[in-house]
């Protein structure tokens, strides 16, 4: 995702793909001044939750860090999840559900 509204638009998209009692604390901590201050802090950005694919419940953690590359520094996230990597074996449409796509 990248735009003009990144955080903006990634709390709206929690709304549908986050565990509704994970979403209070997702909100809280999930802006860019909390992110980048957490990255000077300690180096990176982590968070656990739960993820929402099929009605089911998956926990996920976000991570993110700043990156140089080429003399530019990036804001790279990622999102983990065992749960999801091994129910989604082989099956691309479900990562379509998780994307919103």
């Amino acid at each position: 995702m990248e735009g003009d509204d990144f955080f903006g638009d990634s709390l709206r998209d929690a709304q549908k793909t986050i565990a509704e009692e994970d979403l209070p604390a997702f909100e809280e901590k999930f802006n860019r001044k909390n992110v980048l201050d957490t990255i000077e802090k300690e180096g990176f950005f982590a968070m656990n939750y739960h993820l929402l694919v099929g009605g089911k419940k998956a926990r996920a953690r976000i991570k993110a860090a700043i990156v140089e590359e080429e003399g530019t520094r990036r804001l790279i996230f990622g999102v983990i999840s065992a749960e999801l990597k091994k129910s989604m074996a082989g099956d691309k449409n479900a990562l379509r559900s998780v994307s919103g796509s």
